[in-house]
């Protein structure tokens, strides 16, 4: 159990810290030049899949998509680091004070974890294609060059 909270604390942080660069202009920032939905879309999907992942986990039901974070609120970095770091804190908090997961929540917190890493790949793109600056942890995590 230890290495998954590790996991999750660890991939909870850096998807924080893309957010603390931003502010309400880059939340809406796009990927110049072609099809792309806005950096606050992204985000917004990692706090709406975070909220549905830990429901179905914490309750150890099959994935369903039901995110308490409202979608129109994806451009507040503010609102947004307060949600994702409410719902990560507790989801983390859960597990820390559990011995044993069965396999459907095994398999939920893989496919969450993977999830949030997808999105930071996403969120590299962006910042590459905006000539933004990377922050210091995703840079040295993913061994990213400027």
């Amino acid at each position: 159990m230890k290495v998954i909270i590790e996991k999750l604390d660890n991939v909870f942080k850096m998807n924080n810290e893309f957010l603390e660069e931003f502010n309400e202009d880059k939340m809406k920032l796009r990927i110049p030049e072609v099809r792309s939905n806005t950096i606050g879309s992204q985000i917004a999907c990692i706090a709406r899949a975070r909220d549905a992942y830990s429901k179905c986990i914490l309750e150890d039901r099959k994935f369903s998509w039901e995110p308490d974070f409202p979608y129109e609120d994806r451009y507040d970095s503010e609102k947004v680091l307060k949600h994702l770091n409410k719902v990560g804190e507790n989801f983390i908090k859960y597990l820390s004070n559990v011995n044993d997961l069965s396999d459907n929540q095994m398999d939920l917190i893989l496919d969450l974890i993977g999830h949030e890493y997808l999105h930071q790949g996403q969120l590299v793109r962006y910042i590459y294609a905006n000539n933004l600056e990377m922050p210091t942890g995703i840079k040295s995590f993913w061994h990213l060059e400027d």
